[in-house]
């Protein structure tokens, strides 16, 4: 019973707050049903419209030739054995290394700095460039190891 007796205190309280503020009442009702209002409006209008019509797009299967190829020890060492000359960009003005494409570089082992670079034909592979090492070995004695280690450096 306090719990009712409590209820009703508090909704008591709420209609006399409402009776003195009628004019934000007014706003806290009206509001949330003017802008559902609005946003079905807005459906309405655009629900025809030819920017919102949905399409559907059939599903592709990739074939052998889409399939993605990881890179392989064979990768990391063509990419370390590469010839890297500094080129200047004849419409840029900057420096570019040769056998290293910009944006696309997947071998993280092999870092250069063209920004060193002072003239044109320049060999850079042995003063701009970085070399870091990798390290393939078993993690123990065991076959299963060893295999893995010997399909990673096919």
């Amino acid at each position: 019973m306090a719990f009712f007796r409590s209820l009703r205190a508090l909704l008591l309280r709420n209609l006399i707050y409402r009776k003195r503020r009628w004019v934000a009442s007014i706003f806290e009702f009206i509001l949330p049903i003017a802008a559902v209002a609005i946003l079905v409006g807005i459906k309405v209008s655009v629900e025809n419209s030819q920017g919102f019509t949905p399409t559907t797009i059939p599903p592709t299967y990739l074939d052998d030739s889409d399939v993605l190829i990881p890179f392989s020890f064979q990768d990391y060492v063509t990419a370390l054995q590469a010839k890297r000359i500094c080129r200047l960009d004849p419409y840029g003005g900057y420096f570019s290394i040769t056998g290293m494409n910009r944006y696309d570089w997947p071998v993280p082992f092999v870092k250069c700095d063209s920004r060193r670079c002072k003239e044109d034909g320049e060999d850079a592979s042995d003063k701009y460039c970085e070399y870091n090492i990798f390290g393939v070995a078993p993690g123990d004695g065991s076959a299963d190891a060893q295999s893995r280690v010997n399909s990673f450096l096919q």
